[in-house]
C-alpha cells in the first residue's frame, strides 16, 4: 500500500531540520529509487488524499499522493536553499522530481505554484550571483595592489562556481516543466494556468 509507505516518509521530510541530515538523505534516496519506477509514478497520482493534517503551509484537500510528494520535495529544496545549502540534497530532490515529471497527472494548483516559485527563486539567486561576479570583476580591474586583486579573484571564483551550480539547478527545473508539458500537458491544466 503506497499510501502507508509514503505518507510517513513525506511527513518526516516535511519536518526536515538541520540536525537530521542522515535521515533526510536516506529518505531522499528511497524516494529517488521509487521515482524511477513508472508504475509507482502512475499510482501515486491516482491516489487522492482527502486531507493532510501535518501539512501546515496551506490547507490541502483532495491532493494526489504524487502532488503531495511534489510539494514536499519542493519545500525540502527551498528549506535547503535557505538553511543548509547542501548540493547533494538539491540534486536528489530535483532528480526525483525529474523522474516523476513525465507522469505528473492533475497536479494540485498549489503544487504547480510551488514548482514555478522554485524556478523563480533559483532564477533570482542565479541572477544575483552573476551580478555579484560582474561587480567583483569590475572591482578587480581597478584593484590597486596584487593582494587586493587576488582576494577579489578568490571571491569571484567562489561566486562563479555557485553560479554554475544554480544554473544546473535552473536547467533541471526547466527540464521538469518541459517534460511535464511535453508528456502530459492535457492532464495538468493547473500547471498551464500557473505558467
Amino acid at each position: 500500500d503506497l499510501e502507508n509507505l509514503l505518507l510517513p516518509m513525506l511527513k518526516l521530510l516535511y519536518h526536515v531540520s538541520e540536525e537530521k541530515t542522515h535521515q533526510t538523505y536516506m529518505l531522499l534516496i528511497i524516494v529517488l529509487a521509487l521515482s524511477q519506477d513508472e508504475a509507482f509514478n502512475k499510482c501515486i497520482h491516482a491516489l487522492t488524499m482527502p486531507a493532510v493534517p501535518w501539512f501546515t503551509e496551506r490547507s490541502l484537500s483532495n491532493v494526489s499522493l504524487g502532488g503531495l510528494l511534489v510539494l514536499v520535495l519542493v519545500r525540502t529544496v527551498q528549506f535547503n536553499l535557505s538553511k543548509m545549502r547542501d548540493v547533494y540534497l538539491h540534486t536528489n530532490c530535483l532528480a526525483a522530481l525529474a523522474n516523476m515529471s513525465a507522469h505528473f497527472h492533475n497536479l494540485h494548483p498549489y503544487a504547480a505554484q510551488r514548482v514555478l516559485s522554485l524556478l523563480d527563486l533559483l532564477a533570482k539567486k542565479y541572477g544575483r550571483l552573476v551580478k555579484a561576479t560582474q561587480q567583483l570583476s569590475a572591482r578587480q580591474a581597478q584593484a590597486g595592489s596584487v593582494a587586493d586583486a587576488r582576494a577579489l579573484q578568490a571571491q569571484m571564483s567562489e561566486l562563479a562556481s555557485d553560479a554554475v551550480i544554480y544554473a544546473d539547478f535552473l536547467r533541471i527545473v526547466l527540464e521538469i516543466i518541459n517534460s511535464t508539458l511535453t508528456n502530459c500537458l492535457q492532464h495538468n491544466p493547473h500547471l498551464v494556468y500557473t505558467l
